[in-house]
């Protein structure tokens, strides 16, 4: 957020190439463009529909496009991935010299956290009818800071106030097991899983989630997919709460580009297998997704909405 930030990090940079393999299917896309764009695909879901019933598209480590394979779990940006139809962003900031520059672990991703807001503000602007979740979280170590984590995200988000939600639960928060699309369209809702001060509007806890990241390439097929067609499975008995299912993970052997060619094709095929149902899916955060997948999120949120 400062130039001092930029000299600093990007000495942390590993090089490496932007498009992990520079393939393109249905299910996983590491070109640097998408097959098809869903911009507006939220126009056609009912204000009343709840968040949590929805199935929704995000991406995992969002901004994690440099530092070659080992790193980048995102082959197209920020920007491009809002027009492809992603509505779940996970945002790691550093907090470093009283700024929030983005990180994969140590590697610098070449953006700030301001940054990214303005570029879903900017979104959201051109699409009023859309919404946009974001998990903050903190990312790798901190250092030269006066400032809290909290109270610097805080701070930047009220710097585009009108795009918070107004947070019809306590404190002015967001009540996740009542919030509907009509609430937070053309918003920017912040999924808060920090202490400290609050983000306006923004949502804390009420989501259940599957994240076991930390697998052997070996695991990827004895362990983690069968915990995404479990969470899968769990979800269709659960209402009134966000359901996240991480397709992401991540070891020396688990590069993140391999491991979405595999968890991403598992979940597409199971969406494409299984019955639409009122609850929806939850939330799938994927690296580098393919238009299909984002596709049938879409497909299975629509005829959920048949139910409300």
């Amino acid at each position: 957020e400062n130039a001092s930030v930029s000299v600093v990090c990007a000495a942390a940079e590993v090089t490496g190439c932007r498009d992990a393999v520079c393939e393109q299917f249905a299910h996983y896309n590491s070109k640097s463009t998408a097959e098809k764009n869903f911009p507006d695909w939220i126009a056609k879901i009912k204000d009343e529909m709840p968040v949590w019933a929805m199935t929704i598209p995000g991406t995992h480590d969002t901004c994690a496009l440099h530092g070659g394979d080992l790193v980048a779990t995102q082959s197209l940006t920020l920007s491009q991935q809002l027009e492809a139809g992603i509505r779940f962003l996970d945002i790691r900031a550093r907090h470093f010299n009283d700024a929030l520059p983005i990180h994969h672990e140590l590697v610098y991703q070449h953006k700030s956290f301001t940054s990214v807001m303005e570029d879903i503000c900017e979104f959201l602007t051109k699409h009023p009818s859309e919404f946009v979740l974001m998990q903050v979280q903190k990312e790798y170590e901190s250092s030269g800071n006066k400032t809290t984590f909290d109270g610097l995200v805080r701070d930047v988000c009220l710097q585009f106030e009108h795009f918070l939600p107004a947070g019809a639960g306590p404190d002015g928060l967001t009540d996740p097991s009542r919030v509907t699309v009509g609430e937070l369209r053309g918003k920017v809702c912040v999924m808060q899983n920090y202490s400290g001060v609050s983000v306006p509007g923004a949502i804390h806890g009420g989501w259940v989630d599957q994240n076991e990241w930390d697998m052997t390439w070996e695991q990827i097929h004895s362990h983690k997919i069968p915990r995404i067609l479990e969470h899968f499975q769990a979800s269709k008995s659960m209402e009134n709460v966000i359901r996240r299912n991480w397709l992401s993970a991540a070891s020396a052997s688990a590069w993140p580009y391999r491991v979405g060619r595999e968890t991403n094709k598992v979940a597409l095929e199971f969406l494409e297998t299984t019955d639409r149902v009122r609850n929806g899916h939850g939330i799938l955060i994927t690296n580098f997704p393919g238009s299909g997948l984002v596709e049938i999120c879409i497909r299975h949120t629509e005829e959920s909405m048949a139910h409300w």
